[in-house]
């Protein structure tokens, strides 16, 4: 019971965040590479000393609430980064949405997505048979090891970026660090539940390679193909954990 409590709200936690907070956002970016959000504007940028203080005491107080693993004593959260919290009635009015792929980058980021969802959907047993606690949590775990690349490595690209051309990057760079730090989050949460063995292990090790790579390539040439390929990946996310929600 202890551990289908904690994989429901992971689920939770992870449908809502991704359908809601940064999949809208990376969406919205185009243009040109390098562009500064609509988000963000010059008075957002401009806040006095009480303000910083308010909110890093807020930060605080959120980064010292205590969280109970499916095992183990109470610990305190190691998250010091500022991220949103969801209430109930926002989880539950969640609903599923797709964009519509209209340029030939966001074509191409769309089927891209669509050809690692099939092979991915073959690797974890999603096609075939019965898909058990098992087979969910084995899902989570190398789908939250991947989902914690993008967000890391666009905000290392944009950070070398921002040194070499010696101007600010508007709050990019943090948003992207954000959006990393709670996918690995959500892989120290399904961690709880299950610990891979070697061979689970190994295959990691061998997408992170290959997707490390990829990606960082890929942003240095297109981060508009980039943004569109990790609104569609969680898409696919969102997808994924709403159908566990409902077998469960």
């Amino acid at each position: 019971m202890q551990r289908s409590a904690v994989l429901l709200d992971l689920c939770k936690s992870c449908a809502a965040r991704n359908n809601v907070n940064m999949l809208a956002r990376l969406l919205a970016n185009g243009g040109p590479a390098y562009r500064v959000p609509r988000l963000i504007s010059v008075r957002h940028l401009s806040v006095n000393i009480a303000d910083k203080k308010e909110r890093t005491e807020r930060q605080t107080e959120r980064a010292d609430v205590a969280i109970k693993p499916a095992v183990g004593a109470e610990v305190k959260s190691d998250i010091r980064l500022p991220h949103p919290i969801w209430k109930e009635d926002q989880l539950h009015s969640i609903t599923i949405t797709h964009k519509e792929p209209k340029q030939f980058s966001d074509k191409m980021a769309y089927y891209s997505v669509q050809a690692m969802r099939t092979g991915f959907d073959v690797f974890s047993g999603y096609k075939f048979g019965k898909m058990t606690e098992g087979k969910w949590i084995k899902r989570m775990i190398f789908l939250e090891t991947v989902a914690g690349v993008p967000g890391m490595v666009a905000a290392m690209v944009r950070h070398l970026n921002s040194l070499r051309k010696m101007k600010t990057d508007h709050g990019w760079i943090h948003t992207l660090l954000e959006e990393a730090e709670n996918e690995r989050m959500h892989l120290m949460v399904a961690l709880q539940l299950r610990q891979p063995g070697a061979l689970f292990r190994g295959a990691v090790l061998f997408a992170q390679g290959i997707f490390v790579n990829m990606f960082s390539i890929a942003y240095l040439i297109s981060p508009h193909f980039c943004h569109r390929f990790v609104g569609y990946l969680e898409e696919e996310a969102v997808k994924t954990y709403s159908m566990c929600l409902q077998v469960r």
